[in-house]
């Protein structure tokens, strides 16, 4: 298998969380499997949840706000990407989704071109979201997953179709405990597989 390189994006302000661990072990296995992995905390970031006037003017620009040059550095050479987070208020954290609207943006991480989207980071082949919640069920027939909307359109705007998309979503409260024995087993199968895919020709 050839090197490759991916990103684990965490969010949780509490370091010793499930969440924590979680990407930890995606880290170590990842690396195990000959890819070059960084481990980037959204919360280190410190970007502000306040989307200023200057934000709104700057936003297709095509030139990366301030506290994200990093994050871009990374998006532009990766081909594997992981977001572990849990599941608050039924969706994504407000300082994950903080994140995303920062980086993710027209001109430069995709383009439009008249009523079509380019994506512009075809080097990322696969993205996997893992999720720490106990309220599965719910999530699904009640709030209708928005998480999986939300990067399902992510991967298709943003990496092209020629990306994967998965989703795990893991026990985090008295409904639904994580297990580390099943869940961390389960998180490896599928890493496995997205870099598998990732690192084909």
């Amino acid at each position: 298998m050839k090197q490759s390189y991916g990103a684990v994006i965490r969010c949780h302000p509490n370091k010793q969380s499930v969440t924590a661990q979680i990407s930890q072990r995606i880290v170590r296995k990842a690396r195990e499997q000959h890819v070059s992995v960084s481990e980037i905390d959204a919360y280190s970031m410190q970007l502000e949840p306040l989307f200023s006037r200057r934000d709104y003017e700057d936003y297709a620009s095509g030139l990366p706000y301030e506290g994200c040059h990093e994050f871009h550095d990374h998006l532009s050479r990766i081909s594997v990407i992981v977001f572990v987070f849990p599941i608050w208020m039924y969706s994504v954290p407000a300082q994950l989704k903080t994140v995303l609207e920062r980086t993710f943006r027209p001109q430069l991480t995709f383009a439009l071109n008249g009523g079509s989207v380019n994506p512009l980071l075809r080097n990322i082949r696969s993205c996997l979201v893992v999720t720490t919640s106990g309220q599965t069920s719910t999530l699904e027939s009640v709030a209708n997953d928005p998480v999986s909307g939300i990067f399902r359109n992510l991967a298709a705007q943003n990496f092209g179709p020629r990306a994967i998309y998965e989703r795990l979503n893991l026990g985090g409260l008295d409904s639904r405990r994580f297990n580390p024995r099943t869940d961390f087993e389960a998180i490896e199968n599928t890493l496995t597989k997205i870099i598998k895919y990732a690192t084909s020709d």
